[in-house]
């Protein structure tokens, strides 16, 4: 008998918000601002362009903490963009050789993803005074490919024979690219090409693993077996 199953996964986002505590979350920047400024004061300031004239060195009718990114500046221009695709299933075949004596089981999974974001903040931002794009590019493999081989016999007296033989492969396979503009040339215009001065930074990391683990058992009197087990395991850098 044969089995297969596979799985399409797309997910857009045009803006992932940042969680916990930092001080890229809006939640932050209100929590750390005085009391008496509201919400409406954040508004005000970001829509009046009074968050660039402070940073411009300009303090006339600020009254908002200017060691804190504006919390509508976080929300709507400090974007953190995703676009991922990922497959995943498995196939497996089954079959006896001798019927209910002898069967082989075979199978195999995969899991491939593919996942590129893209993060920009904008002039004036307290870590990132000319501004900063950046664009990462993280690919996942994951293969895993198994067999087994059982063999079963009944004697008399109530006696029998079971004997199973297999393996286990899997690969794994990591890949990170980032390309990032700490400086940008032109405000507000996100592309690796404005970067300002140089080229734009770029690291690049990835990572490949491969393990086979097989056991073997074989008996033929209750007291008497024999189990012996041999992995293997390599990565790459």
């Amino acid at each position: 008998s044969a089995q297969a199953k596979v799985t399409y996964v797309r997910k857009n986002s045009d803006n992932l918000p940042i969680a916990g505590y930092s001080n890229a979350t809006p939640l932050k920047s209100l929590m750390w601002n005085n009391g008496a400024v509201s919400v409406k004061d954040h508004y005000n300031s970001y829509k009046s362009g009074r968050e660039q004239l402070y940073h411009e060195g300009s303090r006339d009718g600020y009254v908002i903490d200017g060691t804190m990114d504006n919390p509508y500046a976080i929300a709507y221009e400090h974007l953190n963009t995703q676009s991922r695709d990922r497959v995943y299933g498995n196939v497996s075949l089954t079959g006896s050789i001798i019927p209910n004596v002898l069967t082989v089981m075979l199978r195999s999974g995969l899991d491939f993803s593919n996942d590129f974001r893209t993060q920009q903040k904008p002039y004036y931002t307290m870590t990132y005074s000319q501004g900063m794009y950046s664009e990462q590019t993280v690919r996942k493999l994951e293969v895993n490919t198994d067999f087994l081989i059982t063999y079963k016999k009944d004697f008399t007296n109530g006696l029998s024979l079971n004997v199973s033989f297999g393996g286990n492969n899997m690969v794994y396979k990591y890949n990170n690219i980032l390309l990032k503009a700490n400086m940008l040339d032109v405000p507000n215009v996100y592309m690796l090409s404005n970067a300002k001065g140089s080229s734009p930074f770029l690291m690049r990391s990835s990572l490949t693993t491969s393990s086979m683990s097989r056991k073997d058992m074989s008996g033929a009197m209750p007291s008497t077996s024999t189990l012996s087990k041999c992995p293997l395991d390599c990565a790459s850098f």
